[in-house]
């Protein structure tokens, strides 16, 4: 899940689409946010540290 609309991961579905979730509708404690953790976006090269590490 990403935090607000992707077109560049919408873009590798033939059908994709996007939902709203409020994020009221989550527990606090199941929520977490971490950078390049797409696997798509471990191959991206555009020089950021953290590319390619898991």
């Amino acid at each position: 899940m990403t935090l607000g609309p992707c077109r560049w991961i919408k873009d590798w579905y033939r059908n994709g689409h996007e939902i709203k979730i409020v994020l009221d509708e989550f527990e606090e404690q199941s929520i977490s946010f971490t950078y390049g953790d797409l696997f798509p976006t471990m191959r991206y090269k555009d020089g950021k540290p953290y590319r390619g590490n898991v």
